[in-house]
């Protein structure tokens, strides 16, 4: 038979062992209601017919009845499922065998005729054989019926022929039905298949969405900024913390200077270099670095006089894990910045820096009026002294806040 779009050999495989399309109970009821019906209906052999009951009674009980045991009993072993269809045609076929014998001996016998029927409609709809099997049942119990009347009663008579006719018709649609049956059966079969394959894939993507929502998290608990001190990076740390997309898109657009380094360490574990692995537009803008000239590479490649400060200082941050937060004048790069240094993992940091050269040089200038006057160019050696002591005694307060005395920030 045709079989439905997309339905492979294998399929076809699956389908014939598939134990959805076989219910044994359902399957086993229907076979001892046949036993019973069988088996009742020998009582009009004994009433219409007491000359020949005995071997009516062989037929149906000595051949018919232990084959339609025979099939319950079998049901019941592991191996049923493989042969099950063969076993079901033979019962179709032993069952239809009985009662066109009985009706070859007692063509009369009206009563076998709805029996017979009974045994077409049961064998194409009740029993679940397969299109295949069924048809060539139905047709061997037909052929039999019309070759045997005609070998023991050398004839068919009009009669007979007007009775083969409805068997005919019966055959026929017990095709056409059970055509549509299987049919049907093969697109539910296939239809779940398909089904089960969606669950599958989908439960697959959600535990590896669950793993990336995982690691993501880890990542993002990692990669934690600690006080951040403006709305600015109030904003950057809820957007690292939804995805990593927005993430990405957030380092490129902020007004704040980001990168990313990995340090670089002796022998004894002492910081010697960093090296820098990423880095965004608005670090480069206000650092004046490129990133086609600087990822990949290190510090003292990039600057080679730079000062020690900025490595000791990072490799703290990087090796243990402690933020830092502080302003420093970089004087190869010839500003100044405000800095913020946190450690995502061991061994890598990364940093949030502020142009503040312009702030700082305002606030000077304001310091500077305010000791020596709005109008003096050259003001006089006393208020110079005076200026000079204001200076040095705001510079040293603020490096004592950030830095030990042996990191004192340089004078802008």
């Amino acid at each position: 038979m045709k079989r439905p779009k997309g339905f492979t050999p294998e399929s076809n495989r699956a389908f014939q062992n598939a134990r959805e399309f076989l219910p044994l109970p359902y399957l086993r009821t229907i076979f001892a209601l046949f036993i019973v019906a069988y088996s009742f209906f020998a009582l009009t052999d004994i009433y219409y017919f007491p000359d020949t009951w005995r071997t009516t009674f062989f037929v149906r009980f000595g051949i018919v009845v232990p084959v339609l045991i025979a099939v319950i009993a079998a049901s019941y072993h592991d191996t049923f499922l493989k042969i099950h269809q063969w076993l079901l045609s033979l019962s179709f076929i032993v069952g239809g065998f009985g009662i066109a014998a009985m009706l070859i001996l007692l063509p009369e016998n009206v009563v076998y005729y709805g029996g017979l029927f009974l045994v077409y409609f049961s064998g194409y709809f009740m029993i679940k054989l397969r299109y295949v099997p069924a048809c060539v049942s139905g047709w061997t119990v037909f052929l039999f019926h019309v070759i045997g009347h005609g070998v023991i009663h050398q004839e068919l008579s009009t009669e007979f022929l007007a009775g083969m006719f409805f068997f005919l018709c019966a055959n026929l649609i017990g095709m056409f039905g059970a055509y549509h049956f299987e049919q049907n059966n093969r697109r539910k079969f296939l239809h779940d298949k398909q089904i089960q394959a969606i669950n599958e894939q989908l439960v697959l993507q959600v535990e590896a969405k669950a793993k990336q929502y995982e690691e993501l998290k880890k990542s993002i608990e990692e990669k934690q900024v600690l006080a951040l001190s403006n709305e600015e990076k109030d904003r950057l740390t809820t957007l690292l913390k939804k995805s990593e997309e927005q993430y990405k898109l957030l380092t490129t657009q902020m007004p704040l200077g980001l990168a990313l380094h990995e340090i670089l360490v002796d022998k004894d574990g002492k910081p010697i270099n960093y090296r820098f692995l990423n880095a965004n537009e608005a670090y480069e803008r206000m650092t004046g670095l490129k990133r086609k000239d600087i990822l990949g590479k290190t510090l003292l490649d990039v600057i080679p006089n730079t000062e020690r400060i900025w490595i000791d200082v990072y490799g703290a941050v990087a090796l243990t894990g402690v933020p830092a937060e502080f302003e420093e004048y970089a004087a190869p790069l010839q500003r100044h910045f405000h800095v913020y240094a946190y450690s995502p993992k061991k061994g890598q940091f990364a940093v949030i820096v502020e142009d503040v050269t312009r702030r700082l040089e305002i606030q000077t200038e304001i310091e500077r009026r305010r000791v020596l006057g709005p109008g003096d160019p050259c003001p006089p050696s006393s208020r110079t002294l005076e200026w000079e002591r204001v200076s040095e005694r705001t510079e040293g307060a603020r490096d004592s806040a950030v830095f030990p005395d042996h990191q004192r920030r340089r004078r802008l």
